[in-house]
């Protein structure tokens, strides 16, 4: 089991799985895992002679182009996850008190 997993069970024992933070935070693996290792793996092309980009090349998959409005939907989705998280954390320290 991996630490976000963890969190994950405790915050639906705290809030319930029906949770709207619960339910973003479900989506952890990948919207922040699986981006973050696609990032990993990124490498820069240069489209045109100038014009340099991220392409993220998998074997078997089709390469990710890593452009400003995929940045744009990653970070977004990084603020989600870490208002989802800190609900979660919020809930779980009101459940267990130190």
């Amino acid at each position: 089991t991996y630490k976000w997993q963890a969190v994950a069970k405790l915050g639906d024992m705290a809030l319930g799985k029906a949770d709207k933070a619960c339910k973003v935070f479900a989506a952890y693996d990948s919207e922040v895992i699986g981006k973050r290792n696609l990032l990993a793996h990124a490498r820069a092309v240069v489209d045109d002679g100038v014009t340099a980009s991220l392409r993220a090349i998998r074997p078997g998959k089709a390469d990710e182009v890593i452009d400003e409005a995929w940045m744009i939907t990653f970070r977004s989705q990084l603020v989600a996850q870490r208002e989802a998280l800190t609900a979660i954390c919020h809930a779980i320290d009101a459940a267990c008190p130190a």
